[in-house]
């Protein structure tokens, strides 16, 4: 049996937390791009109906980014509640049902329509993902070089004799502390 991530394992607070971020985010990006839509007035009235646009549009965009957002999180923490674990299967899984829902007013043809662009988007990116991985070297297999530091090598620029000085010597012996010969 797989492990839950760290991400999933809070989920009542999870769904929460992703609805909230994603109305703040795409509420401060649909101002933004509907400020700038809004610059389109007449003169004179430029300023103003950039901020009318983004009081009529911005919380529009925000709810619905959030509706998206909410309904991501209680797909994936169902299935993982479900399942148990978090593998490939189960997130191509939520990503099926997730689109189904949002299409289910639009009647039961658009429903196996967005579950099955859903699903086959996420496959891809999911084998792609894969792929990348797998391509590339474990990094705990791959040798270290680590190269051998010899005390001479460490204190190189101190100047090597007989009597060898460290550089706790050092500093009592260039701040006048400490017995020396």
């Amino acid at each position: 049996m797989g492990s839950l991530t760290h991400r999933d394992c809070p989920c009542p607070g999870r769904i929460l937390t992703d609805t909230g971020s994603e109305f703040a985010v795409c509420a401060v990006g649909g101002s933004f791009y509907h400020f700038v839509k809004g610059l389109n007035a007449p003169t004179g009235a430029r300023f103003a109906g950039g901020l009318e646009a983004v009081r009529m549009n911005a919380p529009r965009i925000g709810s619905s980014f959030a509706v998206w957002g909410g309904l991501y999180s209680v797909c994936d923490c169902t299935l993982v509640y479900v399942c148990q674990k978090e593998d490939p299967w189960n997130s191509n899984s939520f990503w099926c049902s997730h689109g189904g829902i949002l299409s289910l007013r639009q009647g039961f043809l658009s429903v196996i329509r967005s579950s099955m662009h859903g699903a086959i988007f996420f496959a891809l990116v999911n084998g792609a993902i894969i792929m990348a991985q797998r391509s590339q070297p474990d990094p705990l297999s791959m040798p270290v070089d680590v190269p051998a530091v010899t005390p001479v090598e460490m204190y190189s620029s101190m100047p090597v004799d007989d009597e060898a000085i460290t550089p706790v010597e050092t500093f009592e012996k260039e701040s006048g502390r400490g017995s020396h010969k």
